[in-house]
């Protein structure tokens, strides 16, 4: 049986502290950032699907010409691009009692350590999610999302 994934609502202030870049035709994708906004506080990230990024005129010239399908990126305020582990980190950093954690492994030593399981998950992530019974296009209803 599939289950149906929560609506995603985020802070659209352009002033969030950063932007977190998600496939929204991924099911693991899309819960993990459901997940991420349920427990991120007001304000601290704003969560964008990649189908949405060309659209929005502060973040669709900071990644332009990126793959942004082949792994996570999240824009920071000053506009740096931080990818895969190390953008699951400062996301992470975000959610109360999940900060202090990503704090503890968001240095060099860290991210050479995460970064090959992340490519993992990240390589496989719709085959995860499908066998994890989520559905492998986006099911936010369209009005959630900016």
């Amino acid at each position: 049986m599939k289950r149906t994934l929560p609506a995603i609502a985020t802070p659209t202030a352009p002033t969030a502290p950063a932007t977190l870049l998600y496939d929204g035709d991924c099911g693991l994708c899309t819960v993990s950032a459901a997940w991420l906004a349920r427990r991120a506080p007001a304000g601290r990230i704003r969560i964008l699907p990649l189908a949405n990024a060309a659209a929005d005129p502060t973040i669709a010239p900071l990644v332009a010409g990126r793959d942004l399908a082949r792994t996570l990126h999240l824009v920071t305020v000053d506009g740096e691009i931080v990818t895969g582990a190390r953008a699951v980190l400062t996301a992470a950093g975000t959610v109360p009692r999940w900060g202090a954690v990503a704090r503890l492994a968001d240095h060099p030593v860290g991210h050479a350590l995460l970064e090959p399981a992340y490519r993992i998950v990240a390589a496989n992530r719709h085959r995860i999610g499908r066998a994890m019974g989520l559905p492998s296009a986006c099911v936010v209803p369209r009005g959630r999302l900016r």
